[in-house]
């Protein structure tokens, strides 16, 4: 299977993300990027030769790292072991076997691509209960529960992976050593 490692560069910004609110800008880029998840069996799902998931009614969708992993899991497979001498077409006739021996429900999550010749990207495969949360809904809420301490919040670091978000928010001023203050100050 080939690598693609570097499908999305999620931490690639247009612009300078240096407050709170560039950062939930940024999300709700990606957001609008998102479609709606689907729940189906996966032996409904094909593996075509080119690595791909052919998804009924939606199309070919190539997948992250991490959705790879998660099909590993649903399929018993250890890929690079147990597919190194294994051709694209014989790895896309034989997962797509496996898938069809299950009636498991998965919501498989998935968002559009410009950049690539397929329809967009598997990011992953999950529960059918499994209920996402945006990431600017609770960058929001943490904007609103702290407005009035620091209407800037500045951003210290971000990182968005095709897994996780995580980042670092500047609250307050620096402390200096030595310098005026009261415990407790922010």
């Amino acid at each position: 299977m080939e690598n693609i490692d570097n499908i999305e560069n999620y931490n690639a910004f247009a612009h300078p993300v240096r407050t709170l609110h560039d950062l939930i800008w940024k999300f709700q880029d990606l957001e609008s990027q998102e479609n709606d998840d689907t729940v189906i069996e996966l032996n409904k799902l094909r593996v075509l030769d080119n690595a791909k998931v052919q998804i009924p009614g939606l199309g070919e969708y190539e997948m992250t790292p991490w959705a790879r992993a998660q099909m590993s899991l649903l399929t018993g497979v250890k890929f690079d072991r147990y597919f190194a001498e294994a051709s694209p077409t014989e790895q896309g006739i034989d997962l797509t076997r496996r898938f069809a021996r299950s009636n498991e429900l998965v919501r498989l999550r998935t968002r559009k691509n410009d950049h690539l010749s397929t329809d967009g990207i598997l990011r992953g495969f999950v529960s059918p209960k499994y209920t996402p949360v945006k990431d600017s809904q609770i960058a929001r809420l943490m904007l609103l529960a702290l407005r009035n301490v620091d209407p800037d919040m500045r951003l210290i670091r971000a990182n968005i992976t095709d897994r996780t978000v995580s980042y670092v928010i500047g609250v307050g001023q620096p402390y200096l050593i030595g310098g005026p203050g009261d415990v407790g100050d922010v």
